[in-house]
């Protein structure tokens, strides 16, 4: 599986700020949880300004949450928004995470 500290590492940095953490204009993560997978399972019920699920459990590569981080990553802004973008290693292991997950 996809390094989950790695992934934490990463996911930690958008949980931040007031950007995606407690009191969130928009979606929240759950980072206290045991796991990014319990932090994340919730977002496959919600449905991006894209109109795709934020976290896709059937179609992990069209998780919207791994569209975001790409340069495909379509209506709103590429994410993180003011930060480093993360490399392709790094959506690499975000989308081999989301289909270990998704499956």
């Amino acid at each position: 599986m996809a390094d989950d500290l790695a992934i934490r590492g990463k996911l930690e940095g958008c949980a931040v700020a007031g950007c995606h953490g407690a009191g969130a204009l928009t979606f929240s993560i759950d980072l206290a949880t045991a796991s990014v997978e319990a932090a994340l399972a919730p977002l496959s019920n919600q449905i991006s300004v894209n109109g795709n699920a934020l976290v896709d459990q059937f179609y992990p590569d069209c998780s919207d949450l791994l569209t975001k981080v790409t340069d495909d990553w379509g209506a709103g802004q590429r994410m993180p928004l003011g930060g480093t973008l993360w490399s392709n290693a790094e959506i690499d292991c975000f989308r081999s995470y989301l289909n270990e997950i998704g499956n």
